[in-house]
């Protein structure tokens, strides 16, 4: 198929004429042989700014690492203590359920700005925070503009950011 980026060799070896990007494009398909068509995630970065878009939020089903949630198997017993310690750390439940929706009844967010420079666990969601609202709208444009860019199948992007 076609790729949609180009070689960073230049830049690792020193190239005088190397050129970046601009923009790092991520995508999450939650497609294929699972349980539903799940959520579409789809993220864009410039350095700074992370959005995160999401279509079909409401089907509630994400890819889960086993490793986080599988005891016998892994040993982790971060999943099962987040959810005993709930009512001490909510917010801290709240991310794992976010994460986990179709088993801790999550909801997840349809779109999320982070500043990453400041915030870089990216815990402080900016979507609806006029101060945030221009790099939100250029980030989200450029998401878009590369979603038709790649003729992506799986999302199609509103005109204007959906910041409900």
């Amino acid at each position: 198929g076609n790729l949609h980026g180009h070689s960073i060799r230049p830049i690792l070896e020193g190239a005088s004429n190397a050129t970046g990007h601009d923009y790092v494009f991520a995508e999450i398909s939650n497609r294929g042989p699972l349980p539903n068509d799940g959520m579409q995630e789809r993220s864009i970065y410039d350095g700074q700014y992370r959005l995160i878009y999401r279509e079909r939020v409401d089907a509630a089903w994400r890819q889960v690492q086993a490793d986080a949630r599988d005891w016998e198997r892994w040993r982790n017993r971060s999943y099962d203590e987040t959810i005993r310690v709930r009512k001490q750390f909510p917010e801290q439940y709240r991310v794992l359920a976010e994460m986990d929706p179709q088993n801790l009844g999550g909801k997840t967010p349809r779109l999320e700005l982070y500043d990453v420079k400041n915030d870089p666990d990216e815990m402080q969601n900016l979507v609806g925070n006029v101060e945030f609202d221009e790099p939100l709208l250029r980030l989200y444009n450029e998401l878009k503009a590369w979603t038709v860019r790649t003729a992506d199948p799986a999302v199609t992007m509103p005109a204007e950011p959906p910041v409900d």
